[in-house]
């Protein structure tokens, strides 16, 4: 008699355990939540130190979490980059959140002296070494002056546009200042390399006088 009663007593106890078992191991299914410090999309000037602003993670669960970062931004080259950000809590749900940066230029990157070795094919046919100042729009913060252009003497000023990522626009205008026989049009696109250091432009000029020359024109930083 004794143990009948016992037996009812370990299957409730038994029962009790399970369901108090069920109860503490619940999942933790929701990721932390990736907040960025300041935008998620920056420009930043080419050959200048990058700084990110980071970014903070909370999780429902364990609250504030500490946050990995993953930054391949190379300053020094122009182009487009992630940073990544990621927290994982205590059940091992990740979140993550990320920043896109532009490595650009501005005018103060094409602001210098200029060695140009500029290969010539047309009326002018030659190799030419000549030295180039550029210097920037006072009206167009995305306009350049490029002085002694194609090496026709320094008061030849040819304006040229850019974007953020260094292409240039050579838009149609009149050759102002060459020498009597000179007077033409020019036209021309061009690119800065990643590393700033340098400047690649294609152009044509058009001679009133008849005949073209296209130019491939390097310009090196001094």
């Amino acid at each position: 008699m004794i143990m009948k009663k016992i037996i009812p007593i370990l299957l409730v106890l038994a029962l009790g355990g399970t369901a108090l078992m069920t109860s503490c191991t619940a999942d933790d299914t929701t990721a932390p939540v990736v907040t960025l410090s300041g935008d998620p999309v920056v420009d930043h000037l080419l050959n200048t130190a990058y700084v990110d602003a980071g970014a903070t993670a909370t999780d429902e669960e364990d609250g504030e979490l500490v946050v990995q970062v993953l930054n391949n931004v190379d300053p020094d080259l122009i182009g487009t980059y992630l940073v990544e950000f990621s927290a994982t809590d205590n059940a091992g749900n990740t979140g993550t959140a990320e920043r896109v940066v532009n490595v650009i230029v501005k005018q103060v990157s094409f602001v210098f002296n200029w060695a140009v070795v500029d290969t010539v094919t047309g009326v002018g046919a030659g190799i030419y070494d000549y030295n180039s100042t550029i210097t920037a729009s006072a009206v167009d913060l995305n306009k350049i002056l490029i002085t002694n252009f194609g090496g026709f003497g320094t008061d030849v000023i040819v304006t040229a546009t850019f974007d953020k990522f260094g292409n240039i626009t050579i838009a149609n205008q009149a050759l102002v200042g060459v020498d009597p026989g000179s007077e033409g049009s020019v036209t021309g696109t061009g690119v800065m390399a990643d590393h700033g250091n340098q400047i690649f432009i294609e152009y044509t000029i058009t001679y009133n006088a008849g005949g073209t020359d296209t130019g491939h024109a390097t310009f090196t930083k001094q």
